[in-house]
């Protein structure tokens, strides 16, 4: 059934976009991860009925029924930036979003999971940049989130934080924080992360240039200015 309700999507998009897993299991509004098969760009599809919405950027529209969190294995009803029931972030932080600086990111994500997932691509959000990936072992579509560690170094991890519903895989029940909790997933740590340009200390050094340039034009501007020595004809010759 799941199957052929794929077939029907991906012909009603000219065969544009392939669907590469599932992220919520309502009847009444299912969603799912595909990828445009010219550009590998990820998209969500959110089915209502007989009409089909490709949504290119992660919020509440995207269906997230029968997901969870992969820190204590609460269900998620909706895409947002945090776990309602541990407050553990689910989107990770916002990077340059420059078309190279994106490349680079993700190739750093890419090698950072290796061994671990295969990373499908990344999506935006409101509150933030997620990689969707697949577990190598299990086949289980899960989100990475790229989380800043340390500001001034720059310094990130990438951490396992949304897992899609999976038949094959049900969902154990949440228990609270303790002995019997779920463990976290690892933090994988990300080598060499591409430089995050810190454009409000740029601003901030920008700004305090033109204004010690517009100090220093204004002493210029109202400066005492010397008046020329008075010049008087020489006195007559004494006859």
């Amino acid at each position: 059934m799941q199957d052929e309700l794929i077939r029907q999507i991906e012909e009603a998009t000219d065969d544009a976009y392939q669907v590469v897993g599932q992220l919520g299991t309502g009847e009444a509004r299912p969603g799912f991860l595909a990828r445009e098969r010219e550009t590998g760009t990820l998209a969500a599809f959110s089915l209502i009925g007989d009409e089909l919405r490709i949504l290119s950027r992660l919020d509440t529209a995207v269906p997230t029924d029968g997901s969870s969190c992969a820190t204590c294995r609460a269900p998620l009803a909706a895409w947002t930036d945090a776990c309602p029931s541990c407050g553990a972030r689910i989107v990770g932080d916002e990077f340059p979003d420059t078309p190279e600086a994106r490349d680079v990111l993700l190739a750093e994500v890419r090698t950072a999971s290796r061994g671990e997932y295969d990373v499908l691509g990344a999506m935006d959000g409101a509150a933030g940049t997620v990689y969707f990936a697949r577990e190598l072992e299990g086949g289980r579509l899960v989100a990475l989130a790229l989380l800043a560690e340390d500001e001034e170094d720059d310094a990130c991890s990438l951490t396992a934080t949304w897992l899609a519903p999976s038949a094959s895989a049900p969902r154990p029940a949440h228990t609270p924080a303790g002995p019997a909790a779920v463990s976290p997933a690892p933090s994988l740590p990300l080598p060499d992360p591409a430089p995050r340009p810190n454009w409000l200390k740029r601003l901030l050094g920008l700004a305090g240039l033109v204004a010690i340039l517009l100090i220093v034009l204004a002493y210029v501007y109202n400066a005492p200015r010397l008046s020329p020595a008075a010049t008087f004809p020489p006195p007559a010759a004494a006859r």
